[in-house]
C-alpha cells in the first residue's frame, strides 16, 4: 500500500499529483486528506514453477517418508503381539523383524522376517508356519531320525517329553 499526500486542490487525482495513467494501474481510495493506491500483483508463473518443484522433487520424497513411518508403526504393533502370540519368546524371536524403508524412486516399505541365521535358525523358518499357517520345516534332529528308520516319514514330529520315575 502506497500513500499519497496531497499537493493541493480539491480532492481529484490530478490535484494529488497523479498522472491518469497511474490511476489505470491500481485502485484508488480518497479520503479527506490522503489517497491510498491498492496495487495487486500476480506471481501466478512462480506458484506454478514452484508446484512444479514440490511435485517433482518433494512429492515423492513426503510419500517415501509417509511410506516408512507408517511401516514402522506396523513393525512396532507386530513387535507387541509376538508376546502375546509366543509363549516365552527368545529375544532372538522377539527382533526378528526388520524394516526395508521407501525411497523416492521405490515408494514401498517392507517389514519381514529376518533370513539371515548366522548364530542359528532364521527366524523366517521357524515363525513362517505360525504367520501363513503350514506344516513346520523338520528339526534337524528329526531328520536324522527319520534318515536311520526311528522315526517314520510323513508328517511327524519328535516331541519332548520328561521321564516320570
Amino acid at each position: 500500500m502506497r500513500w499519497c499526500y496531497p499537493v493541493g486542490g480539491t480532492g481529484s487525482p490530478k490535484a494529488y499529483g497523479l498522472l491518469k495513467s497511474q490511476r489505470l494501474r491500481g485502485l484508488f481510495f480518497w479520503t479527506g486528506k490522503y489517497v491510498i493506491k491498492l496495487e495487486v500483483k500476480s506471481n501466478v508463473k512462480e506458484t506454478i514453477d514452484r508446484l512444479k518443484y514440490l511435485a517433482k522433487d518433494q512429492l515423492p520424497f513426503a510419500s517415501a517418508k509417509a511410506i516408512t513411518k507408517t511401516a514402522q508403526l506396523v513393525k512396532k504393533e507386530l513387535e507387541a503381539e509376538l508376546p502375546r502370540v509366543f509363549k516365552n519368546p527368545t529375544p532372538w524371536t522377539l527382533r526378528s523383524l526388520f524394516l526395508t524403508p521407501a525411497k523416492k524412486n521405490k515408494l514401498s516399505a517392507r517389514v519381514w522376517l529376518k533370513d539371515d541365521g548366522s548364530k542359528g535358525t532364521p527366524a523366517s523358518k521357524y515363525l513362517a508356519p505360525e504367520i501363513f499357517s503350514g506344516a513346520r520345516v523338520l528339526k534337524r534332529f528329526e531328520r536324522s531320525l527319520a534318515a536311520k528308520g526311528l522315526m517314520p516319514p510323513g508328517g511327524f514330529y519328535a516331541v519332548p517329553v520328561a521321564l516320570r520315575n
